[in-house]
């Protein structure tokens, strides 16, 4: 009963079958569809490949500077763009998406609104050298900033 990110590290994403969300970055989708994707479409038409052969799992690419796509089997893509303003080290960006990711599934957010927080850690992530740590502070604060 509680969610389960993958962050893929096998070409054959049928070992994940099963799975909440499987998060490739941009490269492990091409590799695991034997596809390149350079837009939004090609990931989409890449990620609705795979989506086949994961049993009900999502998919979220994370496309770095082009943002990331949501891709889920019967409802349109999601497309969300980079919260990044500044980009000093994407070191542990990924991780910080799956790590927030999953605080979010597991809060019981949905998909889209969780997939909002994740964008907006990575931004912080990447604004920062080294590896770190994003704060609940940190992460209100920046959703605060980008309120109207």
């Amino acid at each position: 009963g509680c969610p389960v990110i993958v962050d893929p590290k096998r070409r054959d994403f049928s070992a994940y079958a099963g799975a909440t969300v499987i998060t490739p970055n941009l490269h492990e989708l091409e590799l695991a569809a034997s596809e390149s994707c350079s837009t939004d479409d090609d990931v989409v038409r890449a990620g609705s490949k795979l989506l086949a052969i994961l049993g009900g799992a999502a998919l979220l690419v994370t496309r770095g500077a082009a943002g990331m796509t949501l891709l889920r089997q019967g409802k349109p893509p999601v497309h969300q763009h980079s919260k990044a303003l500044t980009v000093f080290d994407v070191t542990g960006a990924g991780d910080t998406v799956v790590g927030t990711l999953a605080l979010a599934l597991a809060a019981k957010i949905p998909f889209e609104i969780a997939i909002d927080l994740a964008n907006h850690a990575a931004a912080i992530a990447v604004s920062k050298r080294g590896t770190v740590a994003i704060g609940a502070e940190e992460l209100i604060h920046a959703l605060d900033q980008e309120q109207p």
